[in-house]
């Protein structure tokens, strides 16, 4: 076959593979061109999850019959003009190719006005082809129309999912921009129906817009700062957690992106606060300096390359810092005034920042009485946000009647009233009902205890030979984790050596026993296969925590086991001296506690 030029229709088809793959694509190319032209209000509607429409309007700058014209055409921009314009922008977008992709892949019509004209213009654009230019009457700003996505192109269509789906891909988008600027006004509507309007807010009352009241209490925020990097984080305490990542947003200059990295320090932060499986919720707002970032790196501009990765991670784990304390994250009330303007809760690494800086840090409570409330979230029910607490949180007023982790002054006299269920240590502490979960309770003291007779992956742990070796129950691939991980179990007094192939136990820490530990070891390498077939990365230093967090676990009593007086208070004694008292080394509760007015307030007295 021989070479040929592509028309220009085929190409624009060919980009907006990148562009555009489905609605949410193109409603974020709209929004950005309308958060460009300075729009206040931005207005959208979609019919079917944007499969059958979007319509995108706002009162920003408009454009001319020139400029309108120009804005179909590949590579055409008002954004940049050279290749070095890149390592100081101030847009959202730059690359000039969404609205030629989306003409070419829909029935697109523009109707856009500015502010010193008399009429606007309306351009109709099908499949690539224009089919209509002429003067109307218009409102100053732009309105886009996007019909029949996908109309010429069965093929792309065909991929799309439900417009349920879709139509959710789009309220999670809108929710991002909400979050990074909440000076603008959001209304949506969904099949013609308001699902919400977010009039102009500061910061807090918009994280309460979006999240909702409850959602936002359980948000802490944290923050650091220096003259190239600020940080501020508001993220859900440990208790507050959900099945899935979708309501964890992260901005870099205002900008919505999905960062491995970013994910990763945030993960592996929380991973020893809440269990496998669940995680936080919140916002992380990044205002770097253009330069110490590259957002030319996909066109659809949600990735992003960071220069200084130390800097980076200085300041961001310095705002974790505050909101996972030392003691565990829990011991200290949600996101409130008093908080927030404490003069420790800021990290000046250096000089404050200049006064231009984009991002003003947030330093005052999330929660506003007077922010209007979001509609729910459709999460699919499954994915709902969760506090990790037992029992429901159920009062006839507006504030659930909740349960708190055990607070740092816990650590008083206390009377033991008895043992439910032989699973559950019942006490009494200043005037406070108590409830310990035995099993998470003696993990909690045994872990700490193992973890301080091994504070270094160079101090290998004392052991003891067993009588013979004892064969490790493993499948083969089992097998190949634990020969990438010999040297980390060896280092924790597991003596594992190969007879004839196959791996047996051949020492043990010295105060585990020769089951305990063979249900250790086997324990932790089906976590990782596991964890290695839902693609999550382990980070070589986890192994260690996960083999001491399996080891508390088997030697730990168990549940169904009836303790004693003496037991108890032995036990609750111990627990009491632990750095974290109040979670277990999986992040699950250890203890929970109502004051006499929540009990009152249960029971509707």
């Amino acid at each position: 076959m021989k070479i040929t030029i592509l028309p220009d229709t085929v190409i624009n088809q060919i980009a907006a593979g990148e562009v555009v793959e489905r609605p949410v694509n193109v409603v974020k190319e709209l929004v950005e061109n309308a958060l460009d032209a300075g729009a206040t209000r931005i207005e959208l509607a979609v019919e079917r999850g944007g499969i059958a429409s979007m319509t995108i309007a706002d009162n920003g700058s408009g454009m001319s019959r020139r400029d309108l014209m120009l804005a179909i055409e590949r590579h055409a921009t008002s954004k940049i003009s050279k290749f070095e314009d890149l390592s100081g922008l101030n847009t959202m977008g730059f690359r000039g190719e969404a609205l030629p992709s989306i003409a070419s892949v829909s029935k697109l019509q523009i109707t856009s006005c500015e502010p010193d004209s008399v009429a606007g213009n309306r351009l109709k654009v099908h499949g690539g082809r224009i089919i209509e230019l002429q003067e109307t009457a218009a409102n100053i700003g732009t309105r886009v129309e996007v019909a029949n996505l996908f109309y010429n192109v069965p093929a792309r269509k065909k991929f799309l999912r439900t417009p349920q789906t879709e139509q959710n891909l789009i309220t999670v988008l809108l929710h991002s921009f909400a979050l990074a600027h909440p000076h603008i006004a959001f209304h949506y509507q969904i099949d013609g129906k308001s699902s919400f309007q977010f009039p102009p807010a500061d910061q807090q009352q918009r994280i309460q817009q979006v999240f909702g009241r409850h959602n936002a209490l359980n948000l802490r925020h944290g923050e650091s700062r220096s003259p190239e990097v600020q940080i501020s984080l508001f993220l859900s305490r440990p208790d507050h957690t959900r099945s899935r990542r979708d309501q964890l947003y992260f901005f870099v200059n205002r900008r919505h992106v999905k960062d491995r990295l970013l994910s990763s320090w945030l993960q592996q932060a929380y991973r020893h606060l809440i269990p496998h499986g669940r995680h936080p919720y919140g916002v992380a707002f990044l205002t770097i300096a253009p330069e110490l970032v590259d957002v030319n790196v996909h066109p659809s501009k949600t990735e992003v390359r960071f220069l200084d990765i130390g800097l980076l991670s200085k300041h961001f784990h310095a705002a974790l810092g505050q909101i996972l304390t030392e003691q565990g994250g829990t011991e200290s009330p949600p996101v409130s005034p008093s908080i927030l303007t404490s003069p420790n809760r800021t990290y000046n690494h250096s000089k404050p920042a200049a006064s231009g800086a984009s991002t003003e840090l947030v330093r005052q409570s999330v929660l506003n009485d007077s922010a209007p409330l979001a509609l729910p979230i459709d999460t699919g029910g499954e994915g709902d946000f969760s506090p990790l607490q037992s029992v429901s949180e159920q009062s006839t007023g507006s504030e659930s009647a909740s349960l708190n982790f055990l607070p740092e002054d816990s650590r008083e006299h206390f009377d033991i009233l008895g043992q439910y269920a032989a699973s559950f240590i019942v006490a009494v502490r200043n005037g406070e009902l108590l409830i310990v979960d035995q099993h998470a309770a003696m993990e909690r003291i045994n872990y700490e205890e193992i973890c301080a007779r091994s504070t270094s992956e160079d101090t290998a742990m004392s052991s003891e030979p067993l009588l013979f070796p004892h064969p490790l129950p493993l499948t083969s691939a089992e097998v190949e984790v634990l020969k990438q991980h010999i040297p980390a179990v060896q280092a924790l007094g597991f003596g594992v050596e190969f007879i004839d192939s196959s791996p047996c136990l051949t020492s043990a820490p010295f105060d585990l026993p020769s089951q305990q530990a063979l249900d250790t070891i086997t324990a932790v390498c089906r976590q990782v296969l596991d964890d290695k077939e839902k693609n999550m990365e382990l980070p070589q230093e986890s192994m260690r925590q996960m083999i001491i967090k399996s080891a508390a676990c088997h030697k730990s009593v168990k549940a169904k086991k009836t303790l004693n007086h003496q037991q108890m208070e032995e036990l609750l004694e111990r627990l009491f001296t632990c750095s974290q008292p109040w979670t277990c080394p999986h992040g699950r509760p250890v203890a929970l506690a109502w004051e006499r007015e929540k009990l009152c307030q249960m029971f509707l007295r």
